[in-house]
């Protein structure tokens, strides 16, 4: 069983049932455990090594010989597989430094013990916003996803200081329940206002030749008055 934090939000824990793995998300601020997740590529007579979090995103690989790395995204709760390491290998290690991937040495039949270092970008976009707020004023933070083609979506988390700017709630357009479910493209993955984070995924329904962009606004509260930072991430979705 394996267990660690992501950025703050929650810890997660990699559990067995019969031949299934799972990942479920406790919340230390309530207490309380979530649904578990979908099943795992991997089963329970799998080893792998230690696993990674990068922007809410888990990287697993087995300790077998083998050049595939799967990754489990923790506001999604989809596995999907990324690129093919370049080296088919048993027992790397793997490690992450900002937005980077890394796997480090192992054993390769035929020649033993390596030396070398693989690594793999993971393609997101952090953009940091300076806003110049008034105790109480009130103000939209819009979200902006471009022009989506049909079928196309894009992950964007949102974060602020919660003592700086209060998020009010999730959506000036839709109710919060409305939007977990999806609303015009727009659905609510993570909302945690008290900790200054919600994360949406707009998906784009725009045929060829129409124009129009995908987008959210959310309502929050200045709590003191001079320049606070805004944080938005955004991640591309095949």
């Amino acid at each position: 069983m394996l267990a660690y934090t992501y950025e703050e939000n929650g810890k997660f824990v990699l559990k067995e049932k019969e031949s299934s793995l799972f990942f479920e998300e406790y919340l230390p601020e309530e207490n309380t455990w979530e649904e578990p997740g979908a099943v795992c590529p991997y089963t329970v007579s799998d080893r792998f090594v230690a696993p990674v979090v990068i922007r809410g995103k888990i990287y697993l690989v087995k300790e077998s010989e083998t050049k595939d790395v799967y990754v489990y995204d923790a506001y999604l709760d989809e596995w999907s597989e990324v690129s093919a390491m370049n080296l088919k290998k048993q027992e790397s290690f793997l490690a992450a430094c900002g937005n980077e991937l890394y796997s480090i040495g192992g054993e390769m039949t035929g020649f033993g013990v390596l030396d070398v270092v693989e690594h793999y970008t993971v393609k997101v976009q952090t953009t940091k916003k300076q806003m110049e707020v008034r105790q109480g004023s009130h103000y939209e933070l819009q979200i902006n996803a471009g022009n989506l083609k049909k079928g196309q979506s894009k992950v964007v988390t949102i974060s602020v200081n919660p003592k700086e700017l209060e998020i009010q709630n999730a959506s000036s357009f839709a109710e919060e329940d409305d939007l977990k479910e999806g609303v015009d493209g727009v659905t609510l993955l993570k909302s945690q206002p008290k900790k200054g984070v919600l994360v949406w995924k707009l998906t784009g329904s725009l045929e060829r030749g129409e124009s129009c962009e995908t987008y959210q606004s959310i309502p929050v509260e200045a709590k003191k008055d001079g320049k606070t930072e805004i944080a938005y991430t955004m991640t591309e979705q095949s």
